[in-house]
């Protein structure tokens, strides 16, 4: 399970944008896109199931 993390608060429920290098490996490296899921972690010992919306090469869209 592709795992992630970054500098924002996650919520359940809430659609929220990765951006810089994390969305470049997500899209271009993994080659994740719409429909795949990741794990999103905030680095506060919280992580999250999130479903893509959009993938691309500077900015994904997540559902958490």
């Amino acid at each position: 399970m592709p795992q992630f993390f970054i500098d924002q608060n996650i919520k359940e429920g809430q659609e929220t944008e990765i951006r810089g290098k994390e969305a470049h490996h997500i899209s271009s490296v993994r080659r994740l896109s719409d429909g795949d899921w990741i794990v999103l972690s905030d680095g506060k010992g919280s992580s999250f199931r999130a479903t893509i919306i959009s993938a691309i090469a500077r900015s994904v869209r997540v559902k958490v």
